[in-house]
């Protein structure tokens, strides 16, 4: 009986040690099937050479191809920067952040859309420049300056909005030479809330001229 009980025994242990066995090579081949399968493969895709405003127009020179894996990608990823060229920014772009379909106004919407929530969109009408006229456009970084009528009460020029990025322009401002140019441009800039009621006022006792500067807007004061 004793015999008999200890081989019963030992053919169990041998049943269980082989259906373990067995599950641990099948847990084992499961695993190297999904590790496979999860592989990703990196393929270059368009990104922002650097950092880019809202209302930009994209040019060559704003964008690189940059390796990206699969795994992350999207459908809404570009891979030729040509296809992008003269597209207009709704969004911000970082530097090296891939350029998306949501970052970008279609070609059937108004620029008032690439306008975030917390800013505005102001027009304002200098005195035309030629000079200005051949360098400005869309996503331009401009500082405004105020021109008071008068020097009464201590009124001296200053600046009122530093960086602020032009949404749009008027087709006639970009008349070079024509005898038909205005002799005033008309141009919408992006700014916050405290930097339109400045302008608003500026015009109101004075004029205002623009400046072109190259110092990107860090931040956004509301």
């Amino acid at each position: 009986m004793d015999l008999l009980k200890r081989h019963v025994f030992l053919a169990l242990a041998f049943m269980f040690a082989a259906f373990s066995s067995f599950g641990v090579y099948r847990f084992l081949q499961h695993r190297e099937s999904v590790s496979t399968a999860s592989v990703t493969v990196n393929v270059p895709v368009v990104v922002a050479g650097q950092e880019l405003q809202v209302g930009h127009q994209l040019r060559e020179g704003d964008l690189i191809l940059q390796q990206w894996p699969t795994a992350s990608g999207s459908k809404d990823y570009f891979q030729d920067k040509k296809v992008l060229i003269g597209k207009t920014l709704r969004s911000r772009l970082v530097p090296l952040e891939p350029v998306t379909v949501s970052k970008l106004l279609g070609d059937d919407q108004p620029n008032r859309l690439a306008i975030p929530p917390h800013m505005r969109g102001i027009a304002v009408s200098v005195r035309r420049s030629e000079t200005l006229s051949k360098v400005l456009q869309v996503g331009s970084a401009l500082d405004v300056l105020a021109i008071p009528d008068t020097t009464e009460n201590g009124a001296r020029s200053r600046v009122i909005a530093q960086s602020v990025r032009v949404l749009a322009i008027d087709a006639n401002t970009l008349a070079l030479g024509s005898e038909k140019a205005p002799s005033r441009m008309e141009i919408i800039l992006l700014v916050n809330p405290r930097e339109a009621m400045n302008i608003a006022q500026a015009v109101n006792y004075g004029t205002i001229e623009l400046v072109v500067t190259g110092t990107e807007r860090t931040g956004i004061e509301i």
